[in-house]
């Protein structure tokens, strides 16, 4: 009974030696049949659908065209269902009312020169007599002040009459009121200068 235990180990110990011959032999062998060297390379697909149709338009689709400025059409250059190619001119738009415009326009630019032209020529002349008037007074001013002043000490001293203080004490006030009117004279007249400058300009 030994003998048949140790013969069925040995059988079973060769049948697992041989199984995993097997096994390895059969592994090698799909190991090396499935080995395969391959050299990647770029490659450019194209995919191409053939189909056959007709090609029609939308319906309702327009390209509708306008232009910058109104007016009444002179001359139409393409009709309906021609080929335009892009800036080529379609239609005409009649250009009279717009030359009479133009022509206004000019006339204005030239009397707006010919306005700033007599500005640039009358405007120096006119601030130099105002500011003449502005000396003349303050002189006035000046005189008229120290007149009042001399007035008043010979009163101090009594050598004149309160008549003369006050003569010379109004002949100041009147010299200072021409003095303020020539100051804002002359402040009117470098306004008025800037101020029709810059409508003659724009």
């Amino acid at each position: 009974m030994n003998r048949r235990v140790v013969m069925s180990a040995a059988v079973a110990g060769l049948a697992a030696v041989a199984l995993l011959a097997w096994f390895r032999s059969a592994g090698q062998a799909d190991r090396a049949g499935s080995t395969e060297v391959v050299t990647v390379a770029r490659r450019s697909f194209a995919a191409t659908v053939s189909a056959i149709g007709v090609v029609e338009p939308q319906i309702g689709a327009e390209v509708r065209v306008g232009s910058l400025i109104s007016g009444r059409v002179r001359r139409l250059r393409a009709n309906i269902g021609d080929a335009v190619a892009k800036g080529q001119i379609i239609a005409e738009l009649e250009t009279e009312v717009l030359d009479a415009l133009i022509a206004q326009r000019s006339a204005e630019l030239k009397v707006a020169e010919a306005q700033r032209a007599e500005i640039e020529t009358l405007a120096p002349d006119e601030l130099a007599q105002a500011e003449a008037q502005l000396a003349r007074y303050e002189a006035t001013a000046k005189l008229a002040s120290g007149q009042w002043e001399r007035q008043q000490a010979l009163f101090h001293r009594q050598m004149a009459t309160q008549a003369e203080v006050d003569a010379a004490q109004e002949q100041t006030a009147v010299a200072q009121a021409q003095l303020e009117s020539a100051r804002r004279s002359l402040e009117l007249v470098r306004a008025g200068n800037e101020e029709r400058m810059k409508q003659a300009v724009a």
